[in-house]
């Protein structure tokens, strides 16, 4: 390949127009951005070819760094051109995304971080399956015999409930008085087991003074016979010895 004949670089440019041309449903300004937006692509990438095959020929394996380094600052100028391309083309963010049975997609904003999608959704068609449609549960025909028997129901509920409180109060009433005298029968059996006891100390104290008092009462009247006793020797003795 050379790169100072035009006819060639021209025909080689066809076929990738050709191949990608844009949809005729585009507006004329869309289309021209489209192509020359094909152009730019083509002509850079054919450019790229070119200087490959002959530094592929010419240069040294070394020199292949400096290539690598070629095709990024390609890559470069092709985000620049998609850049350019976009400004030409602003409609294409302000088509619908999807079109589904029952609803639309269409994308609101897109930001660094994100897109966001807006989802809307079809109105029912009139042929549309009436299964769907929430009927109220049919109303119970009211008359004076159910809300006579409603009536008497609700006299019974609370009648049921009287005799239930009633008879829960009683049943307590009769437990505090079962307490009560409970506690003062033990209260009862305590006066009378502690009465009974002191009356047996006291019985108990009283006989053993009783005890002690008469043998003090012995003790002396044994100390008075003994007295006795040695002051009759005393005076057998003086007599003997007069």
């Amino acid at each position: 390949m050379q790169s100072g004949n035009p006819d060639l670089l021209l025909s080689n440019l066809t076929p990738v127009i050709n191949s990608e041309a844009p949809p005729p449903l585009l507006s004329l300004r869309t289309q021209s951005a489209v192509l020359l937006t094909q152009c730019l692509t083509a002509v850079l990438f054919l450019h790229t070819d070119h200087q490959d095959a002959r530094s592929t020929r010419t240069a040294p394996p070394a020199t292949m760094a400096k290539t690598a380094i070629a095709y990024k600052e390609k890559m470069k100028e092709l985000s620049l051109v998609s850049l350019i391309c976009s400004c030409f083309y602003p409609e294409a963010h302000n088509k619908m995304m999807g079109e589904f049975e029952d609803m639309k997609v269409k994308p609101i904003n897109k930001r660094a971080s994100g897109q966001a999608f807006e989802v809307i959704l079809k109105p029912p068609s009139p042929t549309s399956d009436g299964g769907y449609s929430i009927t109220s549960p049919p109303k119970k025909e009211v008359s004076l015999e159910n809300i006579q028997k409603k009536l008497e129901a609700a006299e019974d509920r609370r009648r049921s409930q009287e005799a239930q409180v009633l008879k829960a109060l009683a049943e307590k009433r009769e437990h505090e008085r079962d307490v009560l005298l409970k506690a003062m029968e033990e209260n009862s059996n305590f006066s009378k087991m502690a009465e009974e006891k002191l009356t047996s100390k006291m019985e108990h104290n009283t006989k053993n003074r009783e005890a002690l008092l008469l043998a003090m009462l012995e003790r002396l009247q044994e100390k008075e016979k003994h007295a006795e006793v040695v002051r009759r020797n005393k005076e057998l003795r003086e007599e003997l010895t007069a």
